[in-house]
């Protein structure tokens, strides 16, 4: 037959840490492949796929070997921060390969001519974008705070994979190129007739022909540029225009509400970290004080036969008492306990009976359940994610300790901010983390007559110590089975029911050998705390509630708790202190601003040094603010708030829309040191002067100009039009290799998605503005140089 004891699993960790491995391991093969197909897509040529190709896998590898040297593992930060170099590796090879290609195409060399020169040509704006990448990611590596220690790991693993990525752009790729590079029959019958072989087909009418022609107007309306950029910006910031218009009344404030603008930073919610379905949840439960461990195990019971029911769940694990081993046999509390709820798998839902589900609904209808339940309004509920130890106690979502001198009033101050945030939507579970005062029966001594009848105190205490509480005073060997059980000497239970029973108990006595407790001692019924919770050496009382949907987020959630608190209008010596994650979150945005200061600090001094020039740099990062508004409208529009792992995305589009802007100024610099070497490398309608009257608007706008701005004009629209292409394919591949993250359905992939959501939608929404930024920005600057410049009296 079947045996009586089996064991079976119910709470393991490792099975979401390996599924969700294995599915980021899914997201970085197929964002390779998506990454490839984009190059196939805009060369045309299976050779210039598979060179460019390599340096994937070449990086990758090459980064393991120093995350072994560090004493890295592959955990799910590490792997994260390969996933997410895959759209950034293969970058710096394209942007050398993409040159060698286009001068094979365009002038006609050898693939050994083209490698070495193009390579030497690029050198200096890879070598910019690169070190100017790693700068962005250092600085997280080295973040304060408990996030710090989180992200390091991610950091390194990301700089040192954009290091490899450069080093096999100098090397392999180059030597690839002149090996095995040819070209089209098609594009050496265009180059014999004269034809731009990228600058037709496809890729012409839809990508360069289009980025022409708004450039153009672009740079003759500049200022309608710089217009549309700062407005940008400025929509993350709030713009209260029904209070300015209100003139400080307070009612017409309040009709005035529609007009007031609360800025895409305040339309986001902010979180510390999304929420993964892991397909598990915990309901932790503190009971009445004083309920003993058989009337708890019922109550338990009951809504773990209600869990049981329901077709989602797979297993149910009730946990009563203290289970970490630190509390002394007998002692332990039973008031406190947990029901851990263990669901579907949430790959295997599809294919089950319930069909779809989400754990967070899941936790709803067990709030709905405790809720509907007159027999559950005694107890204190928490329908929460598992803590690491199933104690009972909350693992709550938002945490706050209200401190002060006087514990009474804290209680009056407590039970008024619970009341208050109850009846705010989207918060559950809100209760305070106070001990019920626990009734208790206090022995009185009378002293004259404990010392007449020679009753020692200690004697008092031992003999109910032993009687009532219980007592280990040997134990058993069962020697059949080889068991060893503990012995208690304890009176039985019909002799310490009430206080009448524990009256007639006796104690020894020096004189009368025993004596009746109720003969020296008077019994009190009595409530006493369980326990004195103390911070910074004052009485508190923590506060706790979870996030319960409907839009609740994090900052939100501290932002009811604190408008609570202000309505109290407490006395200065009574606080309210955010602890938990509140706090977390608090620590790690001032470390990921501090990350964001040096990094665009680090990005400065590089690019200086890179071009010698202080302008310059400024040119390429202009374009970076413009990044924020686009990544907030991503998750605004997918109804995602901003994480911890959303604000590491937000630092890569900061990489990849600085890398846009140096091969736009670099190539920019390169024209006009050619024109300046040699005039006839500027076109005819550059050179002339005079305004012809068949000329377009735009021509005889240009040659209306004069001569170093027309040759400035020439050398910004061609250098935009040559990086076009590389610029395209790099965001493409970038957006290719991050789409399998953002749509991501498996285990861990919330933490994912947010970060992908926010370099998919950021970039693909800021592109067309960045691109337009950094050539208008770039003139501008051109012309308060060359006016500085004429102001300064002549040397000498």
């Amino acid at each position: 037959g079947k045996p009586d004891i089996r064991m079976v699993v119910i709470r393991d960790q490792s099975r979401f840490i390996n599924r969700s491995l294995h599915e980021v391991q899914k997201h970085l093969l197929l964002g390779a492949l998506l990454v490839s197909l984009t190059i196939l897509l805009f060369l045309r040529d299976w050779r210039t796929m598979l060179i460019a190709s390599l340096s994937i896998p070449t990086s990758l590898i090459a980064t393991f070997m120093v995350m072994n040297w560090l004493g890295f593992t592959l955990n799910n930060i590490t792997m994260l921060a390969l996933v997410l170099s895959v759209g950034i590796v293969i970058d710096d090879a394209v942007v050398v390969h993409e040159n060698i290609f286009r001068w094979m195409e365009e002038k006609g060399k050898r693939a050994w001519d083209a490698a070495l020169g193009a390579t030497k040509e690029i050198a200096l704006a890879v070598m910019a974008t690169t070190l100017s990448l790693v700068v962005i990611f250092l600085p997280i590596a080295f973040m304060s705070g408990r996030v710090g220690r989180f992200f390091f790991s991610f950091g390194v693993t990301t700089a040192v994979a954009i290091l490899m990525s450069m080093l096999v752009s100098f090397t392999l790729t180059p030597m690839l190129c002149s090996r095995f590079l040819k070209l089209s029959r098609k594009a050496i019958e265009e180059q014999k007739h004269g034809k731009s072989h990228h600058s037709g087909g496809v890729y012409g009418w839809v990508a360069e022909k289009p980025y022409l022609w708004i450039l153009r107007w672009s740079m003759r309306h500049r200022w309608i540029v710089v217009l549309a950029t700062v407005v940008t910006v400025a929509s993350i910031f709030p713009l209260p225009a029904g209070r300015w218009l209100s003139g400080g009344n307070a009612d017409t404030a309040k009709r005035l509400a529609f007009l007031d603008y609360p800025g895409l930073a305040g339309m986001v919610g902010l979180d510390f970290l999304p929420k993964d379905d892991q397909s598990e949840f915990e309901i932790a439960i503190t009971t009445p004080p004083g309920w003993t461990l058989q009337h708890a195990s019922e109550v338990f019971g009951r809504i773990e036969g209600q869990l049981r029911s329901w077709p989602e769940v797979v297993h149910v694990l009730t946990t009563i008492g203290d289970v970490t081993g630190k509390v002394s046999k007998g002692q332990g509390d039973v008031t406190q306990g947990s029901i851990y709820v263990r669901l579907i798998e949430l790959e295997e839902r599809a294919g089950s009976k319930v069909g779809e589900f989400s754990q967070f609904d899941l936790m709803g209808r067990a709030r709905r359940m405790l809720a509907a339940d007159p027999q559950m309004c005694e107890l204190r509920a928490s329908v929460q994610l598992p803590a690491n130890i199933s104690s009972g106690s909350a693992n709550a979502d938002v945490e706050f300790n209200l401190v002060g001198p006087d514990l009474r009033r804290l209680g009056e101050y407590s039970d008024r901010m619970v009341q208050a945030l109850r009846r705010t939507p989207g918060l559950a579970d809100v209760d305070t983390t106070t001990a019920l005062r626990k009734p208790e029966m206090r022995v009185v001594v009378d002293r004259e007559r404990a010392m007449d009848q020679q009753v020692p105190i200690q004697a008092i205490s031992a003999t109910l110590r032993t009687l009532v509480g219980g007592e280990i005073v040997t134990d058993f060997k069962d020697n059949q089975i080889g068991e060893l059980y503990d012995v208690w000497l304890r009176a039985q239970g019909i002799d310490r029911r009430d206080k009448e029973d524990l009256e007639h108990l006796r104690v020894p006595s020096g004189r009368s050998g025993l004596v009746e407790l109720a003969n020296i001692a008077k019994l009190e019924e009595s409530r006493g705390p369980a326990q004195i919770d103390r911070y910074a050496r004052q009485r508190k009382i923590g506060l706790v509630a979870n996030l319960g949907g409907q839009g609740m987020t994090t900052n939100k959630a501290v932002e009811a708790f604190k408008a609570a608190a202000a309505d109290l209008h407490m006395p200065a010596d009574y606080q309210l202190i955010a602890t938990g994650r509140a706090k977390t979150q608090a620590e790690s945005n001032l470390a990921f601003l501090m990350a964001l200061v040096l990094s665009l600090i680090f990005m400065y001094m590089i690019l200086a040094a890179q071009f010698e020039s202080f302008i310059h740099p400024v040119t390429i990062l202009l374009a970076v603010p413009l990044t924020i508004p686009f990544a907030l409208v991503s998750l605004i529009a997918l109804g995602s708030s901003l994480t911890i792992y959303s604000i590491l995305g937000v630092f890569l589009l900061f990489g990849i829309v600085k890398k846009n802007g140096i091969l736009q100024v670099d190539y920019t610099n390169v024209l006009r040191a050619r024109a300046a070497a040699d005039p006839n490398e500027v076109p005819a309608p550059f050179r002339e002067a005079a305004p012809d009257a068949s000329d377009g608007s735009w021509l005889r706008w240009m040659k209306r100009l004069p001569e170093q701005r027309r040759v400035r004009l020439w050398a910004v629209i061609e250098a935009n039009r040559t990086r076009l292409r590389p610029i395209l394919m790099t965001t493409v591949m970038l957006i290719a290799g991050m789409v399998p993250i953002a749509l991501g359905r498996g285990p861990g992939a919330a933490s994912r998605a947010s970060m992908a959501q926010v370099i998919v939608g950021g970039q693909a929404l800021s592109l067309l503005l960045s691109l337009l930024v950094t050539p208008v920005a770039y003139s501008l600057f051109d012309d308060v140089r060359g006016r500085w410049r004429r102001r300064q009296p002549p040397a000498g």
